[in-house]
């Protein structure tokens, strides 16, 4: 890696292969189970949802990012950020859970910071030309003050890579355990991100094969208080076992990223991708 968190940033010390401030890290305001990265780190190579997911963002960080530092906000066990890494991004994983950090180093994330965008001491001058959310604004109670920490870390010209879960009429018991707060719409990920001041370049759905399973198997029973969540269904909802369903879906999802290539996305999806410009 060219540059690394030694040159980036000041007042760091190296534990376990990754970085964190002197003092290190208390506390953070992202809802999330305790148990919930090392249970994901077990599934995340082989399951179709985080394959697609890396895809699709790799496509997109080619498309719009003009190279430079990109920051993986909350980037968990660094499966987005090694996917990155390994088509020759500088990417720094920022995570405040330790576990995860842990997690990253190992898949070998080379530059991992066991914190928040906050506590990230950059040093003067720095430029962070993009910045990459995936599905953590969800898990943040004040999603417009987070949305203004990553607009004013952001170079001039600078883009924001943006993933969330989709549709109100989705919401479960699984949202709930998650530790989410909200999913979104097209329309109201658009308002909170251009009241940021960002302009938006490109915004659609992902996962569209999802959401007929989701609700009937998910958020129906929740309706009517028969969901449970059951943390042995984490496998067979990741399809990270194989079998005739994940073949399909997979099938589908590829289908999907193509059309996301041509500019066709889908009208409809179980989450939402987006990409804006910081252009004040």
């Amino acid at each position: 890696m060219g540059t690394g968190l030694e040159v980036l940033t000041t007042g760091l010390v190296e534990r376990g292969g990754g970085f964190q401030l002197v003092d290190g890290i208390e506390n953070s305001d992202i809802s999330f189970p305790d148990d919930g990265l090392s249970k994901l780190y077990d599934i995340e190579e082989e399951s179709y949802w985080f394959k697609h997911r890396n895809v699709c963002f790799g496509h997109l960080v080619n498309k719009y990012s003009g190279g430079g530092v990109f920051l993986d906000i909350g980037g968990g066990n660094g499966v987005v950020s090694k996917a990155l890494q390994d088509d020759g991004l500088e990417v720094v994983l920022v995570e405040p859970d330790p576990i995860g950090c842990r997690n990253a180093v190992e898949r070998g994330v080379s530059n991992v910071f066991s914190g928040t965008l906050e506590d990230l001491p950059l040093r003067p001058g720095i430029e962070v030309p993009s910045i990459g959310v995936f599905d953590v604004l969800e898990h943040i109670d004040d999603d417009l003050a987070a949305l203004e920490g990553f607009y004013s870390v952001l170079s001039e010209g600078g883009h924001l890579f943006l993933s969330v879960p989709a549709f109100n009429f989705l919401w479960s018991e699984e949202d709930v355990h998650a530790g989410h707060f909200r999913r979104y719409t097209k329309r109201s990920i658009t308002e909170v991100v251009e009241r940021v001041g960002f302009e938006i370049v490109e915004v659609g759905y992902l996962f569209s094969v999802l959401c007929i399973p989701i609700l009937i198997m998910r958020s129906i029973p929740s309706w009517f208080g028969f969901y449970k969540v059951q943390g042995e269904t984490v496998n067979r909802d990741h399809g990270s076992s194989g079998g005739l369903v994940s073949r399909f879906v997979s099938r589908r999802l590829k289908s999907e990223f193509n059309r996301l290539k041509s500019g066709s996305g889908k009208m409809v999806g179980s989450s939402l991708y987006l990409v804006a410009r910081k252009t004040g």
